[in-house]
């Protein structure tokens, strides 16, 4: 699919990018309940990664130009120089506005902040690669030339809203519990949801792996004889 971008005219050094066009009448809204929190979280965003010394590791990533874990081969392969002096430690702390590193002979330097909004399409994972050849995000943007990586991930049989970025400060704002960023999925299930099984929602979601999510908040959209659609907030 072809790329879009735009630049925010207050910020140069951003530039946003939109895949996929998202249809009219599908664009998913909170609810009314959940407007005031959503505004707290937005505005309160950052304060939870705002840090002044960051690891060498992060420094590579934030850079832009590869994952934390393909940076720490690198630093452990000697190609990494902190202040002139190869670094074997990913995990040493810098001052990346006092620090100098480089990385081959070339100095790193931040680079401009990427933001992709994807509409996933069903059927496509949320991953880099697939040993079971399956096809992934990444072949949603192939002709994007720069390292992003998701924030989060969405189920293979699952579609709508996924943000990559090379921003890993954002990344980490948007994920972290702290930030309280509301999630809404848009959920059809065969047959009638009853009101006490709707009430069992609110409380808390099992999401597998022992972990479970906060009280959700309900909404029903819209059923029939077979089906029931809702929105879910978590």
């Amino acid at each position: 699919p072809a790329i879009g971008s735009r630049r925010h005219p207050r910020q140069p050094d951003c530039c946003f990018h939109s895949v996929y066009t998202v249809p009219a009448g599908l664009v998913l809204f909170l609810s009314a309940g959940r407007q005031e929190r959503r505004k707290i979280a937005f505005r309160c965003r950052h304060r939870a990664v705002t840090k002044p010394r960051v690891t060498l590791d992060r420094v590579l990533s934030r850079a832009g130009i590869a994952s934390r874990t393909v940076t720490r081969q690198w630093v452990a392969a000697g190609r990494v120089k902190v202040n002139g002096r190869v670094e074997h430690n990913p995990d040493r702390w810098l001052d990346p506005a006092r620090d100098a590193v480089h990385l081959d002979g070339m100095r790193v330097r931040a680079e401009k902040k990427l933001y992709i909004a994807l509409n996933k399409p069903a059927g496509v994972i949320t991953s880099f690669g697939d040993n079971r050849s399956r096809e992934t995000v990444y072949s949603c943007i192939k002709e994007l030339d720069r390292w992003v990586f998701p924030v989060g991930r969405l189920d293979m049989d699952t579609s709508g809203l996924l943000i990559l970025t090379n921003d890993t400060a954002f990344g980490d704002a948007l994920l972290n519990p702290a930030s309280k960023i509301p999630k809404t999925y848009y959920v059809k299930v065969a047959g009638n949801v009853t009101p006490e099984e709707y009430s069992r929602l609110t409380q808390s979601l099992d999401i597998g792996r022992g972990e479970v999510t906060a009280g959700a908040c309900v909404k029903e959209v819209r059923r029939t004889e077979k089906y029931t659609w809702f929105e879910l907030t978590i």
